[in-house]
């Protein structure tokens, strides 16, 4: 029921009272909601219209019944529709309007307002305009069926004290959202990047802008899309999921940077509604007038974004853009850092001269921890192949496996063989592979790959291969990075290589001079042998005449008869070292010939046991397959085998057997002999084994230490090998190869040399 409407002196109290109430409110919707409780307990009706440059906004509509068009008309308006409320800013003067039916059917109002007027039972309306700050903020309409003309100066008169209000309010919620604004601009200022932080700046951006979603998203040039930054915050529904990467085109209502208004008004998308949202607040992020990204915010409520709240959000959203910007500068500085520190490693590796293939294994490392690769390898053109010098592949994400076969053909079926035909990088993605990549990077998961050629100057010496299991297409910037790691892998190899090959000539060269200097010494020896052995022979022949004499007319005196004994055998040694002198002294030119190696070992083995008389041991020769002839120097291999078999005899004095084995063996596609003496004395002395085939180095205390360099010699006549290795059980095993080997006789046409070396071999004795 209406309450009977005040007039004159009572009406004006009425207002004052209801303007003092009004005073204390510290917001502009609580001036309103205190001015509309004041003036309906005193039966009149208020709206207040709210003008954003051209258009309106419903505010304020304290009419019960009519307030579910208040939450209808919350988004703006054009004024045009408005022609009564345009005409009191037009006359700066309040409107007093005694008929509305009449007013309404005159005026092109919205169809809503036109409802509104008629659903309101009253007939009379005041309007009068609303300032604030000196400048036009909007119009208050008062309606009652008993307002008179009367009345108009009291309205007035109330109008100007909520202008009063309105400013103080007005004031305060401007310094309260800088103060915020404050807050949230530092706290975004101090934030880490985006990506580590977007909840917090979104949460920081909602709180100041009373939303109940938002998102951050940035601007992708390479695919002109726009991503989402970390999550969304307020919604992880699958509405997010779905816009975590746009289009420009995909936006509606584009031609303003910043926009807010109901969903419908700005995004196509029906699930956006359905997920509760009802308004909506799109600010654009720019950096340098390049667009950066955009900040979304939603609201579940029809409150639509008012302008302080759109401009609170766009200043928000410069400082987001400012941290995007640092945290891109950010990244993209440590990227340059850590490409410089990947080229500068690349170089270190060049600088510390080593082998290629650890060099490769290093140069490889270095691509993986660098560059976001998960696969890189390096191919050496070999001819008219291509052969795998080396790979790497991120542990978890590509089979550890070699990515391509050891060769691959210079043709257009490969990646790498396309890369050393053009001469040039080649970047493909998988749909692109040609039919050999297209097979390796199915069974490796690779979706992009790039190949570089390594140049040296003009000429080609391989390719470097990089590639990827996620779907992330190499950029221009990556391909360029790849290009340089590429110059320097290889010059790198061609440094490492080069080295390679000049260690290998120093170390052939010092070997060679090694060996001639050797050659030198035992030629300087030799010759010391001969002319010693010469002239310590002639004394000998006269002590044995001497004592051939002494002997016929020697008495039966025992002690003479001992002391001739002494003397004969020790006359006896030192022939025998003269004779070692001279077999030393003697040059080892081998007249090689095709003949039978069985016989010589028997004969051999028999020499050796007569010169080693009353020997315990044994002496065992094993032929386990048939030998074919070889082409050797058979009385030099004789002498050989004789030194042999006696120092393994001497090795022996409390007796054991002597084994002594052949056989023939294939090497590199050769024919060879290999002959084993082993025996079972007490071994060699630890640090003999390298020095036992020296002239005069000898274990023994009577020995000279030239029979195993005689052996030496002999065998390095035949360019074959020698070896002595100690036996786990005991003993010592020598070992001869000798190349030269004939398949059979008739191949030859000639036959075994006749004397001892057609001996039977000996199979004990």
């Amino acid at each position: 029921m209406n309450r009977p409407a005040l007039h004159g002196e009572e009406l004006l109290k009425a207002l004052v009272e209801i303007s003092i109430q009004v005073a204390s409110a510290r917001s502009i919707d609580g001036v309103f909601e205190l001015a509309g409780e004041g003036v309906k307990a005193q039966g009149l009706q208020m709206a207040v219209v709210q003008f954003r440059g051209e258009e309106g906004l419903l505010r304020h509509l304290n009419h019960a019944p009519l307030s579910s068009y208040g939450r209808q008309m919350q988004q703006p308006v054009s004024r045009s529709l408005f022609p009564g409320l345009s005409a009191v800013f037009e006359v700066a003067a309040p409107l007093f309007i005694p008929d509305l039916g009449q007013w309404l059917t005159q005026a092109d109002l919205d169809p809503a307002f036109v409802e509104i007027g008629r659903q309101s039972g009253y007939g009379r309306l005041v309007i009068t305009p609303l300032m604030v700050h000196g400048k036009k903020w909007g119009s208050l309409v008062l309606g009652s069926n008993g307002l008179e003309a009367a009345d108009v100066p009291a309205l007035t008169l109330f109008s100007t004290q909520l202008h009063s209000a309105l400013e103080v309010a007005e004031t305060i919620e401007r310094l309260e959202l800088r103060s915020r604004e404050l807050a949230a601009v530092h706290a975004i200022a101090t934030a880490a990047a985006p990506e580590a932080s977007s909840a917090r700046l979104l949460e920081t951006v909602a709180r100041v802008t009373c939303t109940d979603a938002a998102i951050l998203y940035r601007y992708e040039p390479e695919t002109a899309q726009y991503v989402a930054v970390g999550e969304a915050w307020g919604y992880p529904g699958p509405l997010a999921e779905n816009w975590r990467r746009f289009k420009q085109s995909d936006l509606l209502s584009t031609e303003r940077l910043s926009q807010a208004g109901p969903v419908a008004a700005l995004s196509r998308d029906p699930s956006v509604a359905a997920a509760g949202f009802k308004q909506m607040a799109r600010v654009a992020l720019q950096v340098e007038g390049q667009p950066a990204g955009f900040l979304i915010l939603g609201r579940k409520t029809d409150d639509p974004f008012s302008e302080a709240e759109l401009h609170t959000a766009e200043i928000l959203g410069v400082q987001v853009s400012s941290l995007m910007e640092r945290a891109r500068l950010n990244a993209e500085g440590s990227k340059r850092v850590r490409q410089l520190e990947l080229l500068y490693e690349m170089t270190s590796a060049g600088a510390v001269v080593g082998q290629v293939n650890p060099t490769i294994d290093r140069l490889l490392t270095q691509m993986l921890d660098a560059i976001p690769v998960d696969l890189s390898a390096i191919h050496f053109l070999e001819r008219t192949q291509c052969r795998l010098a080396g790979w790497k592949a991120r542990e978890g994400k590509v089979p550890i496996v070699p990515p391509t076969p050891e060769f691959l053909p210079v043709d257009d079926t490969s990646a790498v063989g396309r890369t050393v035909l053009n001469r040039k990088s080649t970047r493909l993605s998988k749909e692109q592979f040609p039919s050999v990549t297209a097979v390796l990077g199915k069974r490796l998961g690779i979706l992009h790959l790039m190949s570089a050629p390594l140049l040296v100057g003009d000429r080609l010496v391989g390719t470097l291969t990089v590639g990827r299991v996620t779907d992330a297409a190499f950029t221009g910037e990556e391909a360029q990075l790849v290009e340089s790691c590429a110059v320097h892998i290889a010059v790198i190899l061609e440094h490492v290589r080069l080295y390679d090959d000049l260690k290998v000539s120093y170390d052939e060269l010092a070997h060679t001079q090694a060996e001639l200097v050797k050659h030198e010494r035992l030629a300087a020896l030799g010759e010391l042998a001969a002319v010693m052995a010469h002239e310590v022979r002639n004394p000998l022949g006269v002590i044995f005449n001497s004592l051939t004499s002494l002997k016929r007319g020697r008495t039966a005196d025992s002690e003479s008869e001992l002391l001739l004994r002494i003397i004969g055998e020790e006359a006896d040694r030192l022939n025998r070292i003269v004779s070692d002198l001279l077999d030393f002294a003697r040059p080892y030119e081998a007249q090689k010939k095709p003949i039978a190696l069985e016989p010589i070992i028997g004969s051999a083995v028999d020499a050796a046991l007569a010169a080693v008389p009353n020997t315990p041991a044994k002496v065992v020769v094993q032929f386990p397959a048939e030998l074919p002839r070889f082409q050797v120097d058979g009385h030099l291999v004789r002498q050989a085998f004789v030194n042999l078999v006696v120092n393994a005899l001497q090795a022996m004095p409390t007796g054991g057997v002597v084994t002594v084995r052949a056989l023939p063996e294939e090497r590199s596609g050769q024919l060879w002999a290999r002959i084993e003496v082993r025996d079972e004395g007490d071994g060699i002395p630890a640090g003999s084994a390298e020095r036992i085939f020296q002239p005069f180095f000898t274990t023994k205390a009577t020995g000279t230490g030239l029979g195993l360099a005689v052996v030496k010699r002999i065998v390095d006549a035949h360019h074959g090998q020698v070896t002595v290795q100690a036996r786990p059980e005991g003993g010592t095993t020598f070992t001869v190869r000798l190349p030269g080997g004939t398949l059979t006789d008739e191949a030859t046409g000639e036959s075994a040399e006749s004397g001892e070396d057609t001996l039977p071999p000996s199979t004990a004795a």
